[in-house]
């Protein structure tokens, strides 16, 4: 018997994982195995293939989430990196690689593609729930894991904890009409703030967060937009002022902008939203600063960043999961079809 058919939008991360887990780095379309593996990675991962949904999704997802188990040291805290022999580093923990498995960890409890899938997550998920931050994107991803879980399980109290806490302790516009954004400087994954806001706001009845966080989205996309496109902030981020284009911009940036204004679309409809989500899925399609796809037209895979004149030809995780996550907001917008069911 043949095996089945591999998901189409699962291609570029089935070249990338391995028995171990989902690769950090490639070379071109290639897997750096010897660079290792990283939880950030991992824990976005699992999250989006539970919404794809489907076997092969399901045979990735308990990777991913085999991988998150081993990182594990206790109360929600994860080792960073594993290398490519399978010995951890000596790095640090990081508060966003926490976050984002976190994340992961509760999407795959309320969404994951198999019953047995869903059970272990929502025990692992029992286990790391109390972890919390001061780090404004790593709260907001442990909100958005906490978010997915009340949506299948209202009355779980540590995600409801979870949830309740990060909305009272994310930031709120600043009293600045030029400058409301609540940093001195753009820097990553910047639509995620807003985002939380409005999601965690419409989930707990705070109508003063979803109008916060709809108002901080409004102002992101004006300043990154240029002329009929976005024209996001580099890898090193941007003040009042900063020049614009800049580069390298990371197809992240694209990923965080689609998801906010899907989410704001739906709690707040406004033609703004629409084109901002409209945009970000054209963005990798080649409507950028420099004109050029993002997506490698063999593999289907993601360019690692845009550059003044050309596109960085890696095709690493990060760049994968953007890709994936904007197709899945494509999808659910133009409404192609639906992912949910039988491959």
């Amino acid at each position: 018997m043949s095996a089945p058919p591999e998901h189409p939008l699962l291609s570029p991360l089935n070249r990338l994982t391995d028995r171990t887990g989902l690769v950090e780095h490639a070379w071109y379309a290639v897997p750096r195995t010897g660079y290792g593996y990283c939880t950030d990675d991992n824990g976005r991962a699992l999250g989006l293939v539970c919404e794809v949904g489907g076997t092969d999704a399901a045979l990735l997802a308990w990777r991913y989430l085999t991988f998150l188990r081993n990182a594990h040291v206790g109360s929600g805290v994860f080792k960073l990196r594993l290398r490519g022999d399978n010995h951890w580093t000596d790095d640090a923990t990081s508060d966003d690689a926490n976050g984002r498995a976190l994340r992961g960890i509760g999407t795959a409890a309320a969404t994951g593609p198999s019953p047995s899938l869903r059970r272990a997550a929502r025990a692992f998920f029992n286990q790391v729930h109390m972890w919390r931050s001061d780090s404004w994107r790593a709260t907001a991803n442990a909100a958005l894991g906490a978010s997915a879980l009340l949506v299948a399980e209202p009355n779980h109290r540590g995600a409801r904890t979870l949830a309740a806490d990060a909305l009272a302790d994310l930031p709120r516009p600043r009293l600045n009409k030029a400058w409301p954004w609540p940093e001195g400087r753009l820097a990553y994954e910047n639509a995620l703030l807003p985002r939380s806001l409005i999601e965690l706001g419409e989930l707990l009845g705070d109508s003063q967060a979803v109008e916060d966080g709809a108002s901080l989205l409004r102002w992101l996309i004006s300043v990154e937009s240029l002329e009929d496109r976005f024209s996001f902030v580099p890898v090193g981020g941007r003040g009042p002022g900063g020049p614009q284009p800049a580069f390298d911009q990371q197809p992240v940036e694209a990923w965080a902008m689609a998801e906010a204004a899907l989410v704001a679309m739906r709690v707040t409809p406004g033609a703004t939203f629409a084109w901002a989500v409209e945009r970000a899925i054209n963005w990798f399609d080649g409507h950028n600063d420099v004109q050029l796809s993002m997506v490698d037209q063999v593999t289907g895979g993601c360019y690692d960043g845009l550059e003044p004149k050309s596109v960085n030809q890696n095709q690493g995780a990060e760049s994968q999961l953007a890709v994936l996550a904007v197709r899945l907001v494509g999808y659910r917008f133009f409404n192609q079809f639906q992912l949910a069911g039988p491959l």
